[in-house]
Order: C-alpha cells, then structure tokens, then sequence
C-alpha cells in the first residue's frame, strides 16, 4: 500500500500522547487509533478531533480534501445500543476529516480506497471438511446385501453424531446431557433401521 508513518513535528508530542499515528501517501493522510476502552473512544471529539483540525490547519491544500480518520475499536461491545449509536454519529461527522469505526479486521474492505487492496478469499470452513472427510465413504457403493444395510446404518450414525458434535460442540453442557442426547441419536438410528 506505500503508506509512509509521518513525524508532524510541531504536533509529535501530543500525537504520541493521544496514540495517533499519521500515515500518509501522495495526497492521502491518515490518522489511525486504536482505543481500548469505551470512555476514551466516548471522549475522541474533546482530545482526537481538536488534535487533528489543528494539524489540518498545517496541511497543503491538496491534503485537506483527503484526510481519513480510522478509529480502531478493541474492547467488548457487547451489543451496547447507545455505543452503537454514537458510532453512527463518529461516521456521520465529517467535520475536518472521514471517519471509519472498525471493529474487526474485516472491515476494512468498507473503505472505498482500500477495497480493491484487499482480495476477500472464502473463508475456509474447518467443520464442513473435517465431516465430509470424515463421511466420505467412497466403498459403500462396493458393497451388497447386509454388508452394505450395515455401512449404511453406520453412516446414518456417524452423519447424526457429527451433526450433533458441530451443533453442540461451543456450547457448554453438562455431561450427563450430553450423554443422554448421544445415546438418544444412537437409539433413534438403531431404530431406523427396523
């Protein structure tokens, strides 16, 4: 991406102080923090945007079209509505810059500039690879008569507990539970067979 970290000397200080890196590439500027706590990102307009209007003051002409302000949140959100509404209200506010909120790493395809940078590659899912390795039973078709009814009564077996497995498996449970409900897809595979 060529972004070079720029050194604003009459500000260094109090960039440092705020934890802002100023990156900057032909006529783009970018200001980036990170906050670890939800009171700091609550006050970014008392000690962020007095911070950057005044470097804005210093910039040439063509920079001041296109400063960016990216405000890396790193806390629990916890679906906290009124949170939810001021990020709202820092993207809306294009006083002195464009601010972008980003939660995970994902979003920073939502910049225009920096969309095409990134190729979004699927993401790889390890449950369905690991079941359908698991499940690939190439040689039931090889097979006849009982053999096969047995090949396939373990398959229906196999497909209910890995089923079960990646349902259940992030969610905690007592054992007994747990051991109730494996016994119960046992018993209701056995039972299909008849």
């Amino acid at each position: 991406m060529d972004y070079e970290l720029m050194e604003f000397e009459p500000f260094q200080e109090d960039m440092s102080y705020s934890g802002i890196q100023m990156w900057v590439k032909d006529s783009r500027v970018i200001f980036v923090k990170e906050y670890e706590a939800k009171s700091l990102f609550l006050d970014w307009y008392i000690s962020e945007q007095p911070l950057i209007a005044s470097i804005y003051n210093y910039l040439s002409a063509n920079h001041k079209n296109n400063i960016y302000f990216f405000m890396i949140l790193n806390f629990d959100l916890n679906n906290d509505d009124d949170l939810a509404l001021t990020i709202n209200k820092v993207i809306k506010d294009e006083y002195v810059c464009k601010k972008y909120v980003f939660q995970s790493i994902d979003e920073i395809t939502d910049v225009p500039f920096l969309n095409n940078q990134f190729i979004k590659i699927p993401q790889f899912d390890y449950d369905q690879e690991f079941k359908s390795g698991i499940l690939n039973f190439n040689m039931i078709n090889h097979f006849v008569g009982e053999e096969k009814e047995s090949l396939d009564s373990f398959y229906s077996l196999a497909s209910n507990l890995l089923d079960y497995y990646f349902t259940s498996y992030s969610v905690l449970e007592e054992t007994s539970k747990l051991e109730k409900d494996i016994i119960n897809i046992g018993i209701r595979s056995v039972s299909d067979e008849d």
